[in-house]
């Protein structure tokens, strides 16, 4: 089964902000798979919204610049979403269809980044997944500088979404509706 996991927390500071970019993009350790580095990949990191060749740095000011200008202090930055495809995929494929699954965002105008990782755990390779940043604040259109928020609706249709670029390329969907936990 692929899975879609939103990550609890308020992610309102900087620093918090900052510590997540570096975790999602720049940890070269989690580029690596089978001793091969995919950092250069261009399908390891993507965005929308921020500098296509951009330093750590250079991201961090592109995400804080839109809650600096419109405003928002003390509230929630971003949301950190997880995509797994139960190791069906070679880090390349991850990254392309995570990239059609996050093209959701667009016409919301928010900013995202997404980073494919590998991650070695006791010594064990895992599988390729995908790390996404969502900015909370809308960049464009009639919604420019209103807070954009990942609720039941909308986290309802990128279930929808999700699942209909799993089916296309034959892949395990996610269920729609979990029971808590």
């Amino acid at each position: 089964m692929s899975i879609l996991r939103v990550f609890p927390g308020s992610n309102d500071k900087e620093s918090k902000l900052k510590s997540l970019i570096q975790y999602v993009v720049g940890d070269a350790e989690k580029k690596q798979w089978k001793s091969v580095s995919y950092d250069n990949n261009s399908n390891m990191v993507k965005g929308y919204g921020i500098p296509e060749v951009a330093s750590l740095d250079e991201m961090f000011s592109a995400f804080i610049l839109p809650h600096i200008a419109y405003g928002y202090p003390g509230t929630r930055r971003c949301y950190h979403c997880l995509l797994d495809f139960n190791g069906l995929l070679c880090v390349n494929d991850a990254g392309v269809i995570s990239w059609e699954i996050n093209k959701f965002f667009l016409p919301y105008s928010v900013q995202f980044i997404q980073g494919v990782h590998v991650t070695k755990s006791g010594g064990r390779m895992l599988w390729p997944h995908t790390h996404v940043l969502i900015n909370t604040i809308t960049l464009f259109g009639p919604n420019a500088g209103k807070k954009f928020r990942l609720e039941k609706p909308v986290l309802y249709l990128y279930k929808l979404h999700m699942n209909n670029v799993l089916r296309k390329y034959g892949l395990p969907i996610i269920p729609i509706y979990e029971k808590g936990v």
